[in-house]
């Protein structure tokens, strides 16, 4: 299962933990880390924040449900 933003597909070649990336992008807990793989709305800080977490991530998978160069 992907995430509409992609970030499930970057965390995974990452080698994060759902844990992990929620740390990384200073989340309180796991749960809004999976909200945000599940597809809900992330706020412009979130998007930064994953921006600068996962260099590959580009806004147009966010517009485009798809990531970038994504095979």
């Amino acid at each position: 299962m992907r995430s509409r933003d992609g970030s499930f597909l970057y965390r995974e070649i990452n080698i994060l933990t759902q844990k992990e990336a929620a740390k990384k992008l200073g989340m309180k807990n796991i749960f809004s880390y999976q909200r945000l793989e599940r597809g809900c709305n992330a706020t412009l800080s979130i998007i930064s924040k994953l921006m600068a977490l996962f260099p590959q991530f580009s806004l147009d998978s966010i517009l485009d449900g798809m990531p970038k160069n994504a095979a």
